[in-house]
């Protein structure tokens, strides 16, 4: 009995349940390092490192797509000159620390509400949200857990009395809105939370002085960027909100749909349903609404608001780049909507036991979307890497489209991803890592090669008067033959009534590149560049009769 004292100590005092977060939290960046060092960058990171090079005002103050990203485009800048481009673990470490923050700056809010215990269940599934996989997996969505741990921090600060914790606040505020355009949810609360108090006009500087750079910079770059603002979207916006706010509610107890990856919406509509019905309720029985609960509040309608407006494909309402922000906005509604409740053991059993289960879940979700991501990752280094193999001939114009690379890994043009190499280090396979690579990357560096260097058939009119050097193959439809390509030029024509249709291959160990058909009397030559592989390619051919394939190395 005397060895429980002490953990009876610690949990009235509050101490065991700061332990527990701590343990929590090491647990969780534990796991997310350990399934990040497979993942490279991705996506929208790419217009940072390869198109925001250099230190003028439009490097950091041109929007990304229609957001501001002043201070996103800075840490990332910092990190890059610092640690280069060959690893994104560098960037992922970033975005885990300003994760955690905001993680920590959310526990503090709520345990000023609703006590240290309830406070721990509430972000236990935060440090494990599995419909925010992509957001934990990778470093982009730093920019969000920046805006949100600055953001919060500064609904704290409002709460410290005197002109200190108003310049805090106002510091904060400032934090938030230049790092992503979710800190405009957090203006809308401090404005809530200054215009409620009598000393509105003295302390009205912070939510103006925040205003007022958001403003300079919207006149100066944002109105610049194509919006996705629409009478459609603004008419939808009401349903859009709705579904937000019942994804968040699903996200946060690991309810996810048959795609085992996005929230569930068929169990967040009647959870919303009965949180509604549980807020009047309070609030008619309190007959009293404080300030703090109108803020977050307006803050979680605003949040989802400016996400209706925007909406469109991949900006869906349950996408799960959202998921992370709606779950701490819903956690920040329900402190305020709860405040001074502190619930007995049994009430906080199935607590525990509701947040165990979302944390179980949220771990295997995050597995889920790392299995995805990896292929993804996988695909797109064997791109980089045949962009770097032809990085001599490739016209600097190139870009990895949707159909050359079979996917798209974001803006990456061949002049910049090069120059960026040269000068920060490079991400992709290595020549001999290729080689032992999966055969989907394989095949994806076959593409983009291939694109790269134009491969393709030039047909003849006639053949040559004389063709020397040449070998006689005969290929079938069940068996078709192989002849490895030197660099140079490749003379290929049907002999007598042969026919056949052509495939090319380098890495990968089946042919998916069709150059085309040759019928008897064709003839067609195929130019192999030099580049830095020494891996030759090879020409599949199937069909009927004999071929005759003329090598000139030169």
């Amino acid at each position: 009995m005397r060895g429980a004292e002490p953990v009876a100590r610690a949990a009235r005092s509050g101490h065991l349940p700061l332990a527990l977060l701590c343990a929590a939290a090491a647990a969780s960046v534990a796991y997310l390092l350990v399934l990040g060092g497979q993942i490279s960058f991705w996506l929208d990171e790419w217009d940072f490192l390869l198109h925001r090079r250099g230190l003028s005002a439009d490097v950091f103050l041109e929007p990304h797509n229609d957001h501001i990203a002043i201070l996103h485009v800075a840490i990332y800048k910092g990190v890059l000159a610092v640690f280069g481009m060959d690893s994104q673990r560098p960037f992922h470490v970033a975005s885990l620390i300003l994760f955690l923050t905001s993680v920590a700056v959310l526990f503090v809010y709520l345990r000023r509400r609703v006590g240290p215990w309830l406070a721990l269940a509430g972000v236990m599934p935060i440090l494990f949200i599995g419909t925010a996989w992509d957001n934990l997996l990778t470093a982009f969505q730093m920019a969000f857990f920046g805006s949100m741990a600055s953001g919060i921090g500064m609904l704290l600060a409002l709460e410290r009395p005197g002109r200190r914790g108003d310049l805090l606040a106002c510091a904060l505020l400032l934090i938030s809105i230049t790092t992503s355009s979710l800190g405009l949810a957090f203006l809308i609360a401090a404005a809530v939370h200054v215009g409620w108090d009598s000393a509105r006009w003295r302390r009205a500087f912070v939510a103006a002085i925040p205003a007022g750079v958001y403003a300079l910079w919207w006149l100066g770059w944002g109105q610049e960027a194509q919006s996705a603002i629409t009478l459609h979207n603004i008419a939808t916006a009401p349903g859009y909100v709705l579904d937000g706010l019942a994804a968040s509610m699903a996200s946060l107890l690991g309810l996810t749909a048959e795609d085992g990856l996005a929230p569930s919406l068929a169990w967040g509509r009647p959870l919303l349903l009965l949180a509604l019905l549980f807020a009047v309720w309070r609030i008619s029985t309190a007959r009293t609404v404080s300030r703090e609960l109108v803020a977050v509040g307006l803050l979680g309608l605003g949040f989802w608001y400016l996400a209706a407006t925007n909406a469109g494909i991949f900006r869906e309402a349950d996408n799960g780049r959202y998921q992370y922000m709606g779950a701490v906005i819903v956690l920040l509604i329900a402190a305020e909507m709860l405040r001074g409740a502190r619930p007995g053991r049994r009430a906080l059993l199935v607590v525990y036991t509701l947040a165990a289960v979302a944390v179980v879940n949220g771990i295997f979700v995050i597995h889920r979307g790392w299995e995805g991501l990896t292929g993804t990752i996988d695909r797109e280094r064997g791109a980089l890497a045949a962009l770097e193999i032809a990085s001599e001939t490739v016209d600097p114009a190139f870009t990895l489209t949707d159909e050359n690379a079979r996917a798209l890994y974001g803006d990456i043009d061949a002049a910049s991803y090069l120059s960026a190499v040269s000068e920060f280090g490079s991400p992709a396979y290595t020549p001999a890592e290729l080689a032992e690579a999966s055969e989907s990357a394989r095949s994806v560096a076959d593409g983009v090669l291939a694109a790269a260097h134009g491969l393709a058939l030039e047909r003849l009119a006639r053949p040559p008067l004389s063709m020397e050097g040449c070998t006689l193959v005969e290929p079938s439809t069940a068996a078709p033959a192989s002849v490895t390509l030197p660099v140079g030029e490749t003379l290929i024509a049907p002999a007598g009534e042969g026919r056949a249709e052509l495939r090319l291959r380098r890495y990968a160990d089946l042919p998916s590149l069709t150059l085309g058909k040759l019928r008897a009397g064709g003839v067609a030559t195929l130019a192999i560049p030099a580049d830095r592989s020494t891996q030759p390619w090879e020409l599949e051919l199937s069909g009927v009769g004999r071929v005759s394939v003329c090598a000139d190395d030169g």
